[in-house]
């Protein structure tokens, strides 16, 4: 399973200060941009791991939701995708049917 907290701060020092991922991922706009979400990053077989994946969906819709409103003002919103899946248990993976989506994406957004 991935590292279930992750703290910025330690990595990037300010960075959390100047603003929230949503921003920089707004910021990026018109630019082509894809996030992969499993449904169960954190698991699903007890009470708190469900509560966690669900908290992580929760906060990845918000930041697609932030961020696609400066792409929607750049007429970009095609250039914004964000893929939720629950192949392979929806865990912290890159199944094969996500694998499909992202090239499918690319391809699109290198013609």
């Amino acid at each position: 399973h991935a590292v279930m907290k992750r703290n910025l701060l330690a990595v990037v020092p300010s960075f959390l200060l100047a603003g929230r991922t949503a921003d920089y991922v707004a910021a990026l706009a018109p630019r082509p941009f894809l996030m992969t979400r499993g449904i169960y990053e954190w698991g699903n077989g007890d009470a708190k791991q469900l509560m966690s994946s669900q908290r992580h969906v929760a906060d990845t819709r918000e930041l697609d939701s932030i961020a696609r409103k400066q792409y929607d003002q750049l007429k970009a919103s095609h250039q914004l995708r964000t893929i939720y899946f629950d192949e392979g248990g929806g865990q912290h993976q890159f199944p094969k049917g996500v694998k499909e989506q992202v090239y499918q994406w690319l391809d699109n957004c290198l013609r």
